[in-house]
Order: C-alpha cells, then structure tokens, then sequence
C-alpha cells in the first residue's frame, strides 16, 4: 500500500481538481482512511471524478456509499446508492456512455442490496462493450469483479479477472489489483496471485 499511496501523493494536482478533493479523496481511499476520504467527497467543492477513460461521470453519492460499504456502514452505503441511483434515472447517455452508465448503475444496486438487478445491468453492459469497445471492455471487466466482492460473489469476480487476461487489453496493470481496496479482499484465495502472475511480467 505504501508504494501506491507515495505515488499518488507526488502527482501534479489534476486540472479538474482546483481544490485538490480528487487527489485527497484518492489518496485516502487507498490509505484505507476512509473518514478522510468521506470528508473529501462531502466538500460542496469536489468536482466530477471522470472514469471510464474519461467517458463517463461517476456520480459522487455512488463514490460516498463505497467509502461507506468499505468502512463496513452497510446501513449509509445503501441510503447512499440509492441517491445516486436517483440520479442516474434522470441521466440521458449518450451511444458512448450508455454501457459504461450501465456499470454504474450495477455497482449502485450491489451497494442498495439490489444483487439481481446488479449481475443483470452488469452484463448487459460487458455484452454491449463485447460489440463496441474490446479496450474498454477489460477495464469494465475489472469493474465487475468489483461489483462481484461488493455481492460477495468470489468465484464471478476470479471469473471475470481471468476475462481480462485473456483480452491482454486493459487500462490498469494488473498489479494494482493488490492495492485496490475492493479486489485485494480476494488476496486470501490463491486463485488471486495465480491470476495476477497469470497476466506475464508485471
């Protein structure tokens, strides 16, 4: 974790984070200081965290109730998802975005206790993704093993992370899977390191 959370304290401040609530919401998710990183998202002045290689916007009440389920506050993370679901109903997306709006919707209904409604939109929108953007569709991959340890569904997360290796197309190395705060609580399996060592010289 030190070796992630020394880079990111060292990187210039982005041009859509003026304040800085970006970079500190990140760094402290990674630290595992999640009060901090609640704080960070709460700020009336923290701007619109772009994912998806910058396709879509994700809405910041979906970012505050997974602060919430990984500090284990079950109760404000689904109150939370159910905000940002709120939100995205209104969303109008566009032929680019509408599978990766998809993947957030599945993440907020994981997060609310919706388990059924998640695993549909999810593959909904890896199927889409399969037609439309074989590159994105390995970083969509790792966000529905997210999804999957969200749902405590171990073996669809393993399922969908060895998806991505077999693409050899995806956005993020594979090592920061070891320091990503939802899919490094499948380290325990070793299916997880087989996986990683899996993906070649890291």
């Amino acid at each position: 974790m030190l070796f992630r959370s020394q880079g990111l304290a060292s990187a210039p401040k982005a041009e859509n984070d003026t304040h800085g609530l970006i970079a500190a919401y990140t760094l402290a998710k990674f630290k595992g200081d999640y009060a901090a990183a609640d704080r960070a998202l709460a700020d009336p002045r923290f701007g619109e965290l772009y994912t998806q290689s910058t396709v879509s916007v994700t809405p910041t009440a979906l970012l505050r109730a997974q602060i919430a389920w990984l500090d284990g506050r079950t109760a404000d993370a689904a109150r939370l998802a159910g905000e940002a679901l709120a939100l995205m109903s209104g969303w109008k997306s566009n032929p680019r975005q509408q599978f990766f709006d998809l993947m957030h919707r599945s993440r907020g209904e994981a997060l609310a206790g919706r388990a059924d409604a998640a695993l549909r939109d999810a593959r909904q929108a890896l199927a889409g993704l399969e037609q439309s953007d074989l590159y994105l569709l390995g970083e969509n991959h790792v966000e529905f093993a997210r999804t999957c340890v969200i749902l405590g569904k171990s073996d669809e997360a393993f399922a969908s992370l060895r998806a991505v290796t077999r693409l050899a197309l995806y956005s993020s190395s594979p090592r920061e899977w070891r320091y990503d705060p939802i899919l490094s609580r499948l380290k325990s399996d070793p299916r997880f390191e087989e996986i990683i060592r899996a993906c070649g010289p890291l």
